[in-house]
């Protein structure tokens, strides 16, 4: 395990902003990560991709996910946490299954993913899990897909103090590379860049279209900007702070209550102080 003193976050998020953290610590094992949280505590942090940490920093620990071992069998895959959900699916196809092909372009951990219930196509990884394993007050303890509460892009394990070790995942065996490709072809339509991905969960009306007619697609404050192409997407344009696009977050949800009477509700986690 890696210890790290005062140093910044950026390089931990998909946004690349961020403060200082107190003391990070880089768990590349479940023992490491076990240990990290049971003797210093500390946020728990995968891939970042979700993840806006304030310019002033983060007055704590955080812990970084790596834990990266992943065993397949007939019925698909034990995966720890820190595990690369692209990868995985590129795993799992690698190996003649199938089930997993609309996750192949989301950022995220495994660990990160069954928090938040990531997803994309009307599909989400709760869908998958058999069962997972988290460290609750010292203790491994595992939990059935039924107790990890999954809802649209949340889950009860968010905000619950758990800390996920890992992930039982349900796949079928088949062909998946086409399904791969139709997935990479769907996603054409989202911006390249540094960002969190869809800022905004999407509700009965689609946040983007309620965002464009509010006039708002382009919008700039300093280094952010509200993506030209997809207006869910806020990119870091060049230097951008986590004010900057907090500005625009605020501004996104003020414009579409006032226009629709719509409350647009983040997907985006903030981390530290914001104003």
């Amino acid at each position: 395990m890696q210890i790290f003193y005062n140093q910044n976050l950026a390089q931990f998020t998909t946004y690349k902003i961020g403060g200082t953290a107190k003391t990070i610590f880089v768990a590349q094992t479940k023992s490491d990560l076990v240990s990290a949280h049971s003797l210093y505590g500390g946020y728990p942090l995968g891939n970042g991709s979700k993840l806006l940490i304030s310019d002033a920093g983060f007055d704590g620990n955080i812990i970084v996910n790596r834990a990266g071992a992943f065993v397949f069998d007939e019925n698909g895959v034990w995966a720890e946490s820190g595990v690369s959900l692209p990868m995985l699916v590129a795993q799992s196809v690698k190996r003649g299954f199938t089930g997993l092909e609309f996750a192949c372009q989301i950022p995220a951990t495994v660990g990160g993913a069954v928090v938040m219930n990531a997803g994309a196509f009307d599909k989400s990884i709760g869908d998958m899990v058999k069962y997972i394993e988290v460290l609750r007050d010292g203790e491994i303890v595992k939990l059935t897909a039924e107790q990890c509460g999954f809802r649209y892009r949340t889950s009860a394990i968010k905000n619950s103090g758990d800390l996920v070790l890992g992930a039982r995942i349900n796949l079928q065996v088949g062909e998946g590379k086409q399904k791969i490709t139709m997935a990479i072809s769907g996603r054409k339509n989202q911006p390249s860049g540094k960002s969190c991905g869809s800022v905004f969960k999407n509700g009965e009306q689609k946040s983007a279209m309620l965002i464009e007619k509010a006039g708002l697609k382009g919008l700039r404050v300093g280094g952010a900007i509200i993506s030209p192409q997809h207006a869910n997407f806020i990119i870091n344009d060049g230097g951008a702070t986590a004010s900057d696009v907090y500005t625009l977050i605020r501004t996104a949800k003020a414009r579409v209550y006032a226009d629709f009477g719509v409350r647009l509700q983040e997907e985006v986690i903030y981390l530290g102080e914001f104003l």
